[in-house]
C-alpha cells in the first residue's frame, strides 16, 4: 500500500510542493484507491473461509486480517513518517 502513496508523494515533492502539501495531496488522491484495493483483497481472502478445506479457511482468515492490518498500519504511520 505504501508504494503508491510514496510514489505520489515523491512526484509532488519533485514538482516543488512542500512536505505537508505533498502528503495531503497523496492522501486525497491515492487514499481512496488504496482503501478500496485493500478491502477488495481482504474480502477475496475472507471468501476462502467458505471452503471445506481447513487450510484454505485458515488462509482466508489470516490473509484477510493481515491485509486489513497492513492497511491500518500504513495509514497510521506512513504520513507521519514522511512529514518527519
Amino acid at each position: 500500500f505504501s508504494v503508491h502513496f510514496y510514489n505520489r508523494f515523491v512526484d509532488d515533492m519533485r514538482g516543488g510542493k512542500t512536505v505537508a502539501e505533498a502528503v495531503s495531496i497523496a492522501i486525497n488522491q491515492t487514499g481512496p484507491s488504496i482503501v478500496a484495493g485493500a478491502i477488495t483483497t481482504g474480502v477475496a481472502f475472507f471468501a476462502l473461509m467458505l471452503t471445506r478445506f481447513e487450510g484454505f479457511r485458515q488462509l482466508g482468515l489470516f490473509g484477510g486480517l493481515g491485509i486489513l492490518a497492513c492497511l491500518i498500519a500504513n495509514a497510521a504511520t506512513l504520513p507521519a513518517l514522511l512529514i518527519v
